[in-house]
């Protein structure tokens, strides 16, 4: 179930703040999403620990190529600020924003108990459905 939390206190009048928080078992795994988006980024959780765990910064970068499609050819540069640092959470990482298709910088907090890619690309379906919520009124 989508629990929504507008939250008015200590912001800006023009700042709009939107949160989406909701649970799922994926391969008998209870997993929580969280996403909030900010004016200029946005705010990531994906859990199975219950915890933040691995934090990821990801900027979109885009190629200054003549004649080609800026989506096709889009590149994700990955930085992690606090956590493991393995090739696997910067190819999930890259994997779940590529999904929400958006060009502002995301913060990802990741914890997996399953790192699978069938699980991964599960994680990021459903990833992909809250932050179309998200966006929703925004």
């Amino acid at each position: 179930m989508a629990t929504t939390m507008d939250d008015d206190s200590n912001v800006t009048p023009n700042m709009q703040l939107k949160t989406i928080t909701e649970a799922e078992l994926i391969g008998n795994i209870p997993t929580d999403f969280s996403i909030t988006c900010f004016e200029n980024c946005i705010f990531v959780v994906i859990t199975q620990f219950g915890k933040l765990g691995t934090l990821v910064h990801i900027t979109k970068d885009v190629p200054h190529e003549v004649n080609c499609s800026t989506d096709d050819r889009a590149v994700f540069s990955t930085k992690v600020i606090f956590g493991n640092d393995e090739s696997y959470v910067h190819a999930a990482a890259r994997y779940l924003v590529s999904l929400m298709e958006t060009s502002k910088t995301v913060l990802l907090a990741i914890a997996l108990k399953d790192w699978d890619k069938d699980t991964v690309i599960t994680i990021g379906n459903r990833a992909k459905q809250v932050f179309q919520k998200a966006l929703v009124g925004v």
